[in-house]
């Protein structure tokens, strides 16, 4: 279940506006949109996953996200240092809501395009790994480009949350390319539920079935 709560992760206070760096950051990320594109491929993955393991950490990967769009945005607003506002139409004299206008590029970054692969968990994985060391990249170029110590902070934090994703994202690949670690969650080899119907595929649909040694032999001598 999913609640939201009050407040930012991390604080965001920049040292001044710089409409110059408010620009790089709009161009480089499309405002939060490249964020929060990444945030709903990775929770429509956790829905099609069929194993409570990979579904919850698919989930907190895309709440991680959000939560770094959402110091993104306010890192924005600050950057911008505007006074552009709407107003409340009962009392015009306290302002509810600031405006910022789209920035018009012919050329922008385009969210990385996901092909739709709801049987394998393997290419989704690889994808996500992928756009999340691209990202890594566009946000480091921040810290290079921008000089403000609270701008910095906040590349910082993501950029450290981006590198736990990496490794959840291979050790889930690693997970996927070792036969025993698919088919045992801590069970051990011995276990009779060790190899789980559910083991190669963890989306929904189709969901072979593998079978353990001793059926295999089973079969063989029975048809030998």
């Amino acid at each position: 279940m999913i609640t939201y709560e009050k407040g930012l992760v991390t604080s965001v206070q920049v040292t001044r506006p710089d409409f110059k760096s408010y620009l790089l950051l709009d161009r480089n990320f499309q405002g939060t949109l490249l964020g929060l594109t990444s945030a709903m491929s990775y929770m429509r993955d956790s829905f099609m996953i069929n194993n409570d393991d990979f579904r919850y950490f698919y989930m907190q990967m895309g709440v991680k996200e959000i939560n770094h769009m959402e110091l993104l945005s306010e890192l924005l607003h600050q950057m911008h240092g505007s006074d552009d506002r709407y107003y409340d139409e009962d009392n015009d004299d306290t302002p509810t809501h600031e405006l910022i206008k789209p920035l018009s590029e012919k050329e922008v970054i385009q969210p990385m395009r996901q092909e739709h692969v709801n049987n394998d968990i393997t290419a989704a994985t690889m994808f996500h790994l992928e756009d999340e060391e691209r990202q890594i990249r566009l946000f480091q170029e921040c810290i290079a480009k921008i000089d403000d110590a609270g701008a910095r902070k906040v590349f910082e934090h993501i950029v450290t949350g981006k590198q736990e994703n990496v490794k959840i994202l291979k050790d889930i690949l690693n997970t996927l390319k070792e036969p025993n670690e698919i088919k045992d969650f801590g069970l051990g080899e011995d276990s009779h539920n060790a190899f789980s119907p559910n083991a190669g595929n963890y989306f929904d649909k189709p969901n072979p079935e593998f079978l353990n040694p001793s059926e295999l032999e089973s079969l063989h001598d029975h048809h030998g």
